[in-house]
């Protein structure tokens, strides 16, 4: 989605689209650490923000 906001905006949007790209692979890097640490603790871990589909 962040880079077809880029190619529509002729490349000029890569000023708002870099920071919010590099702040989700942060958070998503984070977030993943986090998860594996807690599944090592034998815990479930639900990510947050996601959709719970399958009940």
């Amino acid at each position: 989605m962040l880079i077809l906001l880029t190619v529509m905006s002729f490349g000029l949007g890569i000023f708002v689209t870099g920071p919010i790209g590099g702040a989700l692979a942060i958070a998503w890097f984070v977030l993943t650490i986090i998860a594996g640490i807690r599944a090592n603790e034998g815990q479930q871990y639900r990510y947050p923000f996601s959709w719970k589909l399958v009940q």
